[in-house]
């Protein structure tokens, strides 16, 4: 299921990635022009997933943030924005969402 946060933040739980992969992708692109954040705390989505989905995000001038355990950062590649908490990743997108919206 995806959520709709603060924001226009999209948000998914890598959970129900997992259960409905196809529906949810499908979900994703309809809401494109939105942020994105997958919290994969407790389950860990294929990098490839998580690559086309940064792609898509970053194609589409977009952020794109994963929450995982602290421990796992050095597991994905170091321009990815990756946070431990839901509300980093919040806090995160909504000062990138200011830059964006002074032009920076």
């Amino acid at each position: 299921m995806i959520y709709l946060e603060e924001n226009q933040i999209v948000f998914c739980r890598s959970a129900d990635f997992l259960k409905e992969e196809r529906t949810l992708l499908i979900q994703l692109k309809e809401e494109s022009g939105k942020d994105l954040i997958i919290d994969c705390s407790s389950d860990i989505l294929p990098l490839t997933v998580l690559k086309s989905i940064e792609s898509f995000q970053r194609n589409s001038n977009y952020c794109f943030v994963i929450v995982i355990p602290l421990g796992m950062k050095h597991s994905y590649p170091s321009q990815w924005v990756v946070v431990p908490t839901k509300k980093e990743a919040l806090d995160f997108i909504t000062f990138e969402q200011m830059q964006r919206d002074l032009g920076l």
